[in-house]
């Protein structure tokens, strides 16, 4: 090697950490040098060993892309959701090629990952984005020394529990109880809001986030509770003729695990209503006994909501049910409902774009009618752009997401509670 001259090398480095189960990922590049003024830079950091985190691998290429892959759920196979740090390396443009997710006429190649730089209080979408063969790649400049990278806004269980803190100290909220635990041993909350006794006026039960790579469903219900909540005259006269009951939270365990469709033992949530277990399904089991207490003290449910976002979908929509399988009062009524909330957020799709399905009684949708002989009615957000309205060819945000609750509120209002 001559004097005064530079060699750059690329060496990845990984670091096994001793707290968790995955692998830190040193990544950049390594000067082999004569010059002892010679001065590597910061290296950066691949980070998948948080709550919530969710990498199977992050291995360097060269030239700061880096290969990355899809964790399988916790005792399943299902896998979607991705969640991951990129620390010590602001300014450093990156590319991150996500490999053996499907072709490319998936949705892949529609997506668009987003950026946090504050823990998730804001998120900024990635738009440089392709597909090649079966690879998504996406690169961005890295905006800060922890920049978090999601596949889409992701909403914590620390962020749940934060509002949970907050809605406690509004006088409209009833009363907030735990109604059991889950495999992991986190809470189940039971939010209520009224202005009665309990079981003195009809209810709208509310729950959300059974699927943890669906964040969109959590912000749904948050847009809902803190309409409801709130000094506007329409929330204050829904108070007035019902009372609002919300588990908004039925799978934490997913969410910290990182997981995409399933809890703890490797179980859809939303396929457990009809036969839940303490052993494999507390949370639908805990949730389940509070609603039926409630029918079985003498309660009355009018509708029994359950948000979700569709992750590969490009729509805002709602799944009720079939006319031939519950009954033409309700089909009429639940119609009518569609499409009032449609008519207040042009971000959910015309009435005749959602899905009417057969009563399923394993799902919630399909338990509201056959165990409170009532409207069960899922709402889904999309987990990407939406291709019609005054948004059309545009990514949903958070805060467009808390607006469709807040229009399923209304709605409801208007078309079952109208005075």
């Amino acid at each position: 090697m001559n004097q005064g001259t530079t060699e750059t090398h690329w060496m990845p480095r990984f670091v096994r950490m001793p707290w968790g189960r995955s692998w830190i990922l040193l990544l950049g590049p390594f000067w082999l040098s004569c010059d002892s003024t010679t001065v590597p830079l910061p290296e950066a950091r691949i980070d998948f060993d948080f709550p919530g985190a969710s990498l199977a691998y992050a291995q360097a290429m060269g030239g700061d892309t880096y290969r990355i892959g899809l964790r399988d759920d916790t005792n399943a196979t299902t896998k979607l959701w991705f969640s991951f740090r990129v620390q010590e390396a602001e300014g450093r443009p990156v590319t991150f090629r996500l490999e053996d997710v499907g072709t490319a006429t998936s949705h892949w190649s529609y997506r668009q990952p987003v950026v946090s730089t504050d823990d998730g209080q804001s998120w900024t979408r990635i738009t440089d984005t392709g597909f090649d063969s079966t690879t998504f790649i996406f690169s961005y400049t890295v905006r800060s020394n922890d920049d978090w990278v999601a596949l889409s806004p992701a909403y914590s269980f620390a962020r749940y529990l934060a509002l949970v803190q907050e809605l406690g100290t509004h006088a409209e909220v009833a009363a907030i109880t735990e109604v059991g635990r889950t495999l992991g041993d986190e809470p189940l909350h039971h939010l209520e809001i009224r202005s009665q006794p309990q079981g003195t006026l009809p209810a709208i039960w509310a729950v959300a986030r059974q699927h943890p790579g669906e964040p969109g469903g959590s912000y749904m219900i948050e847009g809902f509770l803190r309409w409801v909540v709130s000094a506007d005259p329409d929330a204050v006269t829904l108070r007035e003729r019902a009372e609002i009951h919300a588990i908004p939270f039925l799978n934490p365990d997913g969410v910290l695990a990182g997981n995409q469709r399933v809890n703890l033992a490797g179980l859809d949530l939303n396929r457990q209503w009809a036969n839940p277990t303490l052993s494999e399904s507390p949370s639908i089991f805990w949730t389940q006994k509070t609603i039926t207490d409630y029918r079985d003290e003498g309660g009355d449910t009018r509708i029994l909501l359950d948000f979700h976002s569709a992750p590969t979908a490009r729509v805002n929509f709602f799944y009720y049910n079939q006319e031939a399988s519950s009954t033409s009062a309700l089909y009429t009524e639940v119609r009518a409902l569609i499409a009032e909330v449609q008519s207040l957020n042009g971000d959910f799709v015309p009435l005749d774009d959602n899905v009417a399905r057969t009563v399923q009684g394993e799902r919630v949708r399909g338990w509201g009618f056959t165990a409170l002989q009532t409207h069960g009615l899922t709402v889904e957000s999309s987990g990407n752009d939406v291709t019609y309205g005054p948004h059309s060819g545009e990514q949903m945000t958070p805060e467009r997401l808390l607006a469709l609750g807040e229009a399923v509120g209304r709605g409801i209002l208007r078309e079952l509670f109208p005075g």
